[in-house]
């Protein structure tokens, strides 16, 4: 009886054992979705098409409204292609907008992991606004989803005047904790993602956008991140929006668009 319960608790550690690796090697693609480039889509904005070469990779995007004196920067979801935004950053007035695709998606090389996207994200604003001199009088990062990681990371890294976030989250490790909880995530995870540790300090205007309804990232994870922003945040909450339709509701642009009115003018 003894060898017989022996022998179920080694296979079960074994099988434990045996998901904590599949987990540690393949969660790259549990966490990321690249999406491919739309050649129709971007026959329309091909006067705006840009490439940044980084190291060894191009990374491949758009400047739309160039020439203007405030910029906004878009990091996107982990399933998006930041082309499915032109349309809509198109019509936004006063600023220039920069949308570049992360490593892997659309027509960026290479393969995106959270030290990849942490470090293109800067060298990307290097330079676009100039490390010496500040070419843009206001800058916006703008991030939605995973990319509201990145946004906060290059707000704790390098000057901006303003953030708004979509759907954020405290940390990606948060999240793994609570759809994995019987795994050790902490300890295998690659990409923690961790915005609560880059607001710490953070003092600038914010918006923050929450999907009442949103399947995937609980409010409870966004509250936690709004709760270190202090008093210069802005939240939110479409009540009726899911994660992925929040852009559809009306008050999502009207929000987006009366913040950076008031950043532009402040």
């Amino acid at each position: 009886m003894r060898e017989t319960i022996f022998t179920y608790l080694f296979f079960f550690l074994l099988a434990y054992v045996f998901v904590c690796v599949i987990v540690y090697f393949f969660q790259e693609k549990m966490l990321f979705f690249p999406a491919k480039a739309d050649p129709s889509l971007y026959r329309n904005y091909e006067e705006y098409e840009i490439t940044i070469k980084h190291g060894n990779v191009t990374l491949h995007g758009w400047l739309l409204n160039p020439g203007k004196s405030n910029l906004i920067i878009y990091y996107g979801g982990n399933a998006e292609e930041v082309s499915w935004n032109l349309a809509d950053f198109k019509t936004i007035k006063n600023f220039s907008v920069l949308l570049v695709n992360y490593r892997g998606y659309g027509k960026s090389e290479g393969v995106p992991g959270q030290e990849a996207l942490f470090t293109d994200a800067l060298y990307i604003y290097d330079q676009i606004t100039g490390k010496s001199s500040r070419r843009f009088k206001k800058i916006i990062v703008f991030g939605r989803s995973l990319g509201t990681g990145v946004a906060t990371y290059v707000a704790g890294k390098r000057p901006v005047d303003g953030m708004i976030l979509v759907t954020p989250y405290d940390s990606i490790l948060k999240l793994a904790q609570k759809y994995f909880p019987y795994l050790p995530v902490k300890w295998i995870l690659k990409h923690p993602f961790n915005s609560m540790n880059y607001v710490e300090n953070l003092n600038i205007p914010s918006l923050v956008l929450v999907a009442g309804r949103d399947q995937v990232i609980p409010n409870k994870n966004s509250e936690n991140l709004i709760s270190s922003l202090g008093n210069n945040c802005k939240e939110v909450v479409i009540r009726d929006a899911g994660h992925d339709d929040i852009q559809s509701f009306p008050s999502y642009w009207i929000e987006i668009n009366n913040f950076l009115n008031g950043i532009r003018t402040s």
